[in-house]
């Protein structure tokens, strides 16, 4: 049985707790989840604890972005032997079988280095507002049609929800901290996936919710 971890990185994300971190851990397949807390002020990490006492916790004095918090997750999972990484951001929760289904697609698919559900928006009647511009023609095309198929390949879908294979990170390493810190970091992460030879696909029989429509106006989250 294939070995998942889940890394969230949370910093002032109280109100999505339950729906993040509780979906995780129903998950119809056994999820580790790792929390990397990036020195939240509003009682995150201490209600983590009080309240989803089998997460696995590393508090933060400092805030260490997106792109450094996910690495030091990353890092914990690979070293507990980790066979696949979920990143899944706090803002945003899974369905019980999404990351089951996430990996069957990733097994069956050598050539897979991410695979990412569909996005919905936090109140799951359209799909996320950025997701909308990462998916390719032919998915919007099958889509109108009633014809969508299971998998789609792409060049971009936003880190919210990967699921990220051993082998990728062994090869196509963590997120660059030097040159991004928060935004671009998921870009430049598909590019290098791609110098490497492996794709980026998209499961359409699974969804996660992405809260994040208030952010339209404000795109500061850590």
């Amino acid at each position: 049985m294939a070995k998942v971890f889940a890394v969230v990185v949370t910093y002032n994300g109280i109100q999505w707790l339950d729906r993040c971190i509780g979906g995780l851990i129903v998950s119809e397949s056994k999820v580790n989840v790792v929390v990397v807390d990036n020195a939240s002020t509003d009682g995150t990490p201490d209600y983590i604890s009080e309240h989803f006492p089998d997460v696995h916790l590393i508090r933060s004095d400092v805030n260490y972005g997106f792109a450094k918090a996910n690495n030091i997750g990353i890092r914990y999972a690979l070293d507990c032997g980790a066979d696949y990484v979920f990143l899944l951001n706090q803002d945003a929760w899974v369905e019980e079988n999404t990351i089951e289904c996430l990996v069957e697609m990733a097994t069956d698919d050598n050539s897979i280095g991410i695979v990412s559900p569909l996005h919905f928006n936090g109140t799951g009647n359209a799909l996320d507002w950025g997701f909308c511009g990462y998916v390719p023609a032919d998915f919007i095309s099958d889509s109108y049609f009633g014809e969508l198929k299971g998998k789609y390949y792409c060049d971009f879908v936003n880190a919210a929800a990967w699921l990220i294979t051993r082998k990728c990170i062994e090869r196509v390493g963590g997120f660059d901290t030097v040159m991004f810190v928060h935004y671009g970091e998921d870009s430049n992460y598909c590019q290098r996936l791609k110098y490497h030879g492996l794709k980026l696909a998209i499961c359409t029989s699974v969804n996660i919710f992405h809260d994040r429509e208030f952010r339209k106006a404000n795109e500061t989250e850590y």
